[in-house]
């Protein structure tokens, strides 16, 4: 299944930052293109940035009550997320994939082109978990080369 943008290309951009705001603006213009052309987006955050992210997009004219009842915006913890997928101090790719991809089938429901934004190899690294932040980038890679979307 392919969920790219309208372009036909998929990305995934590495972001660093020292500052909280410049992220949130980075973050929000990689977004907001997605649903100004109907597409959908997932957030999977420290709840900081969620509410961040969602204020920001808010002001960017985007309703995100709106676009949460229209399946087009899915926020979701993202310690609580990486949790579900953890394997010790590993991400197990089975459970990763049992993850990621009912969510991204959910956001790409009625031909959605998606867009994603993680803070769960983050928070590997804050952790001291260089490996597993490693390994997880490697597994976003796969699930993007299989799905077809763009990361954050």
């Amino acid at each position: 299944m392919s969920l790219d943008d309208k372009s036909g290309t998929c990305e995934h951009v590495v972001g660093f930052y020292r500052q909280e705001d410049a992220l949130i603006a980075g973050v929000s213009e990689f977004l907001a293109p997605e649903l100004d052309g109907g597409g959908a987006i997932v957030i999977i955050a420290f709840p900081a940035h969620r509410v961040a992210l969602e204020r920001a997009l808010t002001n960017l004219g985007h309703s995100m009550a709106v676009l949460s009842r229209e399946n087009r915006v899915q926020s979701l913890d993202a310690d609580a997320t990486l949790s579900t997928f953890m394997l010790g101090e590993h991400p197990d790719p089975d459970r990763f994939h049992a993850t990621m991809e009912p969510i991204l089938r959910a956001a790409g429901r009625g031909a959605h082109s998606v867009r994603v934004f993680g803070d769960m190899v983050a928070l590997l690294w804050e952790r001291g978990n260089l490996t597993a932040a490693l390994e997880l980038e490697s597994l976003w890679n796969d699930l993007i080369g299989a799905w077809g979307f763009s990361l954050y």
